[in-house]
């Protein structure tokens, strides 16, 4: 299903509006600075988050190859292949949608073991 709100083209009408004491991100073009919420936010959480954050998983022997998976996924991180359903965890944002609209149930959701 694609978004089929806007084609990526828009037009200013008037003029820019100016702000005032307008600051910046810290992170503006990737520039991280070295202070605590920076560290947090960019090193400390994403580690933890690949360890913590469940992932959904495809139980093989439940699965019978029917698509709603591959459907349901707004990132298109799911395939379907002659065994099962695949999903490409480097594509998937965790959302789960994958997981409730199974009618199986074989999708489940795990955490990756250390």
């Amino acid at each position: 299903m694609e978004n089929n709100l806007s084609d990526g083209n828009y037009t200013l009408l008037g003029e820019m509006p100016i702000i005032n004491d307008f600051i910046l991100p810290r992170t503006y073009h990737g520039k991280i600075s070295l202070d605590p919420i920076s560290l947090y936010n960019y090193i400390v959480f994403p580690i933890f988050t690949k360890f913590l954050i469940e992932k959904p998983k495809v139980i093989k022997k439940k699965c019978i190859r029917c698509g709603v998976c591959v459907r349901s996924c707004p990132e298109k991180a799911i395939m379907v292949d002659k065994v099962s359903a695949i999903i490409d965890y480097s594509k998937c944002i965790k959302c789960y949608c994958c997981h409730e609209q199974c009618p199986e149930g074989a999708i489940d959701l795990k955490r990756i073991n250390l």
